[in-house]
């Protein structure tokens, strides 16, 4: 309505929702933690990996403070030199979800969370749109 009286009726229909779709509130497109983790296990499942003890491990080595959280960025660097089969997009997205506000993560919480022997996920199925 503020557009209309402002342009006094001098847009088209199609102007006035291109203008809509422009300027609306953007969608929160972050997907699920559990979706994530899910993803992270079938990947993990199918590349065998289960070096999670050697892990949690290496962090109480590296947490010096013994405070049980490390910073996001050492956990990703841990996470590649050890070679965990997770694409960066993924490993990026479940470490944001476990962050804190000092961009730290619980490790253990973290590896239990994807140690797919112990805390097995429901597998991933397909929306009923795709099954036909």
């Amino acid at each position: 309505d503020i557009i209309m009286s402002l342009t006094v009726g001098k847009l088209t229909d199609h102007e006035v929702i291109t203008l809509a779709r422009h300027y609306q509130v953007p969608e929160d497109t972050s997907p699920d933690m559990n979706v994530l983790i899910a993803q992270a296990h079938e990947q993990l499942k199918k590349n065998t990996f289960e070096n999670f003890e050697r892990l949690t491990a290496t962090c109480v080595y590296q947490d010096r403070e013994k405070k049980k959280v490390l910073p996001s960025k050492d956990i990703r660097r841990l996470c590649k030199s050890s070679r965990l089969p997770l694409t960066d997009d993924l490993l990026g997205s479940i470490l944001s979800g476990f962050e804190d506000s000092k961009e730290q993560i619980n490790y253990e919480s973290f590896f239990c969370a994807l140690n797919w022997r112990m805390n097995p996920m429901p597998e991933l199925e397909a929306p009923s749109y795709m099954k036909e």
